[in-house]
């Protein structure tokens, strides 16, 4: 297959028709009224996956009682384990043609969410694009790419693959993406993911989490970055410091409040805050790199303690 044949990951930056939402009835009190808002002002289409048609039913009604039209929202019932869709959903591709399509994986906690495993398939059957299975184990949120052949991840790719070598450079090899960088996961990180870590806004400007020097994971993540500025001399590489907690690193255990955790839309940036005097400075860098987009900071401070923010509940394609 020649390379103009091959599929090609899109990069988060390049502009998406869907954005999808595992909306969980249980969790109300979550900023997916907010997400809604936003993606549908954007001009982006709003797919939320609800658990049962009740859940359909009970979520229309709170989007009505705020105004939130919801005409132009797609509502898929599926009973998934977990919220963090990111993690679950297929990611997106470039066909041959230049039409989206859907590069699958073997979810690396499938086996004890056996639903969210499943969802792959349901995604391809309810919407018709094209989905290209692999036997890579993979969490969707431990993958960004600039959309030009490289991919950056942490190492928990190589321990989840641990002997399928092979399968990791077929992987990516498949989908035009030859270049595969692997930075260390952090160890008071919870996730091991690279979307709270670091995240491509054009093919050669690359967000980083800039950590504290008190923090205990600061001179891994240094490495990681001296290691992404030696192996990408040409990108340029920009930190923006996670937040503290209450003013203090001290006490943030695994819980990261990170910025890097962001969603791109066509008009729109849905950015994470914390309520901290680093929101701002946060704002800041998003409106330099996206000066005509609006930069919509959404409250996520109860969201992260459930270990994840808004790129690791929505998936876009």
């Amino acid at each position: 297959m020649s390379r103009g044949k091959r599929n090609s990951f899109k990069a988060e930056f390049e502009p998406g028709e869907n954005l999808l939402l595992s909306w969980n009835s249980k969790y109300n009190d979550l900023p997916y009224r907010k997400i809604a808002t936003a993606v549908i002002q954007d001009g982006t289409r709003l797919i939320v996956v609800c658990r049962s048609a009740r859940d359909r039913i009970q979520i229309s009604n709170i989007l009505k009682a705020y105004a939130i039209p919801t005409d132009s929202i797609r509502f898929l019932l599926f009973d998934f384990d977990s919220i963090w869709a990111r993690d679950y959903t297929p990611l997106p591709v470039w066909t041959p043609d230049r039409k989206t399509g859907l590069s699958g994986y073997v979810y690396s906690k499938g086996k004890n969410r056996t639903h969210d495993a499943n969802f792959p398939a349901f995604l391809h059957q309810e919407l018709g694009l094209p989905l290209t299975p692999h036997d890579l184990i993979l969490s969707g949120g431990n993958f960004v790419t600039n959309g030009q052949g490289i991919v950056i991840c942490t190492d928990q790719l190589t321990d989840e693959n641990a002997g399928q070598r092979a399968s990791i450079g077929s992987f990516f090899t498949l989908h035009n993406a030859p270049r595969l960088l692997v930075i260390k996961k952090l160890e008071h990180e919870y996730t091991g993911h690279i979307d709270m870590l670091m995240k491509f806004v054009r093919p050669d400007v690359l967000l980083v989490a800039g950590l504290d020097p008190g923090m205990k994971d600061y001179p891994t993540m240094e490495e990681n970055v001296q290691y992404i500025r030696s192996e990408l001399p040409h990108c340029e590489v920009i930190e923006i410091p996670i937040a503290p907690d209450n003013g203090s690193y001290e006490h943030l255990g695994n819980v990261f409040y990170s910025y890097i955790n962001s969603v791109i839309l066509k008009k729109t940036v849905l950015l994470p805050l914390y309520g901290e005097a680093t929101d701002d400075r946060a704002m800041d860098i998003y409106q330099n790199l996206f000066p005509g987009h609006i930069i919509e900071g959404i409250y996520c401070k109860d969201l992260v303690q459930l270990k994840g923010a808004l790129h690791c509940m929505t998936a876009q394609f």
